[in-house]
């Protein structure tokens, strides 16, 4: 079976019981500075995916009938294209956002990121939570091995800078 395959594959179908749940990891940092001045560079995810060297995604807005819109992202990780419906962030400016993204391939169903930034006794202090659930056997080993020390590695990198 080729890794294409495999990434197409539902969870019942490589085990018969469906898959075990999301998976969760949340990574703190605190900051010498006021939540005002720290927001602005946390909360750009377009500026975090670009310096995190996510590949870049191209975005389709498709209106629906009722006047609603929907977007759909594709984006190309060596062999494999991508696609995901990109829910619009949900935030409240300097507190915190959520995104979520529901993948119509690949080995998750879905992932989302939520940053939560609050003052504390000497600046601020910020919470990074990424959830994600695997689709098939493939996503259930990277939520299960580096996925969640990488992305750690990755964004403390980026919150130090």
């Amino acid at each position: 079976m080729n890794l294409n395959a495999v990434l197409e594959m539902s969870p019942k179908t490589w085990d018969g019981t469906g898959m075990s749940g999301v998976k969760k990891r949340t990574f703190t940092w605190r900051f010498d500075s006021p939540v005002q001045r720290i927001w602005p560079l946390l909360a750009d995810t377009a500026l975090l995916n670009e310096a995190a060297e996510f590949p870049k995604h191209a975005i389709e807005e498709i209106v629906q009938s009722d006047g609603s819109m929907i977007f759909i992202a594709t984006a190309t990780m060596g062999p494999f294209t991508f696609v995901w419906d990109d829910k619009p962030q949900n935030w409240v400016n300097n507190r915190w956002f959520r995104h979520y993204r529901y993948f119509r391939n690949g080995p998750l169903n879905f992932m989302c990121a939520q940053l939560t930034i609050e003052p504390d006794e000497s600046g601020c202090r910020a919470d990074f939570t990424i959830e994600a659930e695997a689709r098939n056997l493939l996503g259930k080993v990277i939520l299960g091995t580096a996925f969640f020390s990488a992305s750690e590695k990755t964004y403390t990198r980026l919150a130090e800078d």
